[in-house]
């Protein structure tokens, strides 16, 4: 068990339940509205999925805590435990579902009212759950049932004699409420529009500040479970800013030089269900993707949604009660149509190899980027089938898209962790500053700091997005010689449960096959790699 419990739990909505890991994440394609409004296809109510409720837990809290008091009831003990894990699994699906109606009708102020009400639930519930766990640890006649559900470094803290449950409840309730308003602050910013980019910047830099001051530098990456540090991350910008981003401004060139970006951007070719074009297609893959493909489509586990009313991010929620898992696609309408739901998907699948309990998951978003960017690889190769003469250049397109992962990521990664670093001298000015000259240094030059939702949401998050590609990108060139040995990587590296607590980035990609990524080699090869792709890519469309 992770001993960072406090600080995993004071995160946002969105790393407490893994919702946003997909959301628009290259600033190739980034806009201010990432909370704009949109029309959903779902308007199920999470009370058709769940009995569970805050009272509820905290009934069953007091149950157990009243039949650890009783001797050899060791049956007894371990039946109440198993409730109150149901009772958690059972909140996290109602949060997931009423998150999936609320980002459908993002102004909806009733729906908003019972997202808010199904997260506090959730959250107050999960220190509900690490208070009557760690107490009844302590009752030596029953220790060895909780052992593996207690963080040591916060045992204290759940056992003083100066806690009990009505006080752990109202300080969960105080810690769900600042950090909402935090977030509630931010998205006012963000949707106001009649204040101009620089006064957002700065309002929002202050929110941003705030937002940190809860977390340590020094495991600023621990509580994604992660195996490299920020300075290692830290070492590799060089590296990253010197190979990567010249074949990125190489290849963004040659795409747009191609006869057929013009007709991309314009009349990209689309489906009025991109999920029966995965379904369609994934056998091609392997028979095993193909069979989720089909369950997705005939159990309609995703949500497709557009216009002006809703959430314009994509995500996936795993759905433990059911032993399944939920897609939400904004569908953009432009050549992401396709592409989106393609990644999303493979988080989806790979959910289905992990089994983990609500209480006890500890995420390693790294791993589940690599599951869902590698699915994107894979299908580039059935493109000529799908896009007809446009596949050249969307091959083209999603090889950029990719890249622009790894150098969004290192930027934001550098930036991030340079605040926390220095949080007790930064002011919202020089956050600002700070953001746009690093920008700068990856050749972004027109991105607003208010406009990257997730360091708001999920401080520490972003630099996933950069090192998933580099390994993502490893399955991408082993393709180009071996299909079959590309799937089988992707195969073993999607079966890899990223939220048992086990799960590392460095030591899973080692597992599975593929080149340890974090290393100058490695991306000075890539870099070579990517440019005798753009040499047979532009002599492809002279």
């Amino acid at each position: 068990m992770t001993k960072h419990r406090r600080a995993v739990l004071l995160t946002s909505a969105a790393a407490a339940l893994s919702l946003f890991g997909c959301s628009d994440n290259t600033l190739f394609n980034t806009t201010p509205e990432d909370s704009s409004e949109s029309e959903s296809s779902s308007d199920e109510s999470a009370d058709e999925y769940s009995s569970a409720d805050l009272d509820g837990v905290i009934a069953h809290a007091e149950q157990l805590l009243a039949d650890v008091e009783i001797s050899d009831n060791y049956d007894t003990v371990v039946s109440d435990m198993e409730i109150l894990l149901n009772d958690l699994d059972e909140l996290y699906e109602m949060f997931a579902y009423t998150t999936i109606a609320y980002y459908s009708d993002w102004y909806d102020e009733e729906l908003e009212a019972e997202y808010d009400s199904c997260y506090e639930a959730y959250y107050v519930s999960n220190e509900i759950l690490c208070y009557a766990f760690s107490n009844c640890y302590m009752v030596d006649e029953y220790s060895d049932i909780f052992e593996d559900y207690i963080y040591p470094d916060y045992l204290e803290y759940y056992t003083s004699r100066s806690m009990s449950l009505n006080r752990l409840i109202g300080y969960s309730k105080v810690d769900y409420e600042v950090m909402d308003e935090n977030l509630d602050a931010y998205y006012d910013v963000v949707n106001d529009s009649t204040i101009k980019d620089s006064t957002k910047n700065l309002e929002a830099a202050e929110i941003y500040l705030d937002i940190l001051s809860v977390y340590d530098v020094d495991i600023f990456y621990d509580i994604y479970n992660r195996d490299f540090t920020p300075e290692e991350i830290i070492s590799l910008t060089d590296t990253i800013i010197d190979e990567i981003v010249p074949v990125s401004e190489a290849l963004g060139d040659a795409i747009a030089s191609s006869s057929e970006y013009a007709d991309i951007y314009y009349n990209p070719v689309t489906f009025d269900n991109p999920f029966e074009v995965i379904a369609e297609y994934a056998g091609r893959i392997s028979p095993e993707i193909e069979e989720y493909a089909q369950l997705l489509l005939d159990d309609e586990l995703y949500c497709l949604t557009d216009g002006s009313d809703c959430y314009n991010g994509s995500f996936t929620v795993d759905l433990p009660a059911e032993n399944s898992a939920l897609i939400y696609v904004y569908d953009s309408e432009d050549f992401y149509n396709l592409l989106t739901p393609i990644h999303e998907f493979g988080h989806f699948y790979a959910s289905f190899y992990d089994d983990t309990t609500t209480y006890l998951m500890e995420n390693n978003m790294d791993v589940a980027e690599i599951q869902s960017q590698g699915m994107e690889v894979l299908f580039m190769e059935l493109y000529d089938d799908i896009f007809g003469d446009q596949a050249e250049t969307m091959r083209a397109l999603k090889l950029y898209d990719t890249i622009d992962s790894i150098t969004s990521g290192f930027a934001i990664g550098e930036f991030e962790y340079t605040v926390l670093k220095n949080i007790d001298t930064m002011t919202p000015e020089s956050v600002v500053e700070l953001f746009d000259s690093i920008m700068e240094k990856y050749g972004y030059t027109d991105v607003e700091f208010y406009y990257i939702t997730h360091i708001f949401e999920q401080p520490g998050y972003y630099i996933s997005y950069g090192v998933s590609a580099l390994a993502a990108l490893d399955i991408w060139s082993t393709a180009v010689d071996s299909y079959d040995a590309a799937v089988e990587m992707y195969e073993r590296i999607s079966q890899v449960p990223i939220n048992s607590g086990e799960c590392k980035f460095s030591s899973a990609l080692e597992s599975c096959g593929f080149d340890d990524v974090l290393t100058e080699d490695y991306i000075k090869r890539l870099s070579d790699y990517i440019s005798e792709y753009i040499s047979a890519y532009a002599e492809s469309i002279a």
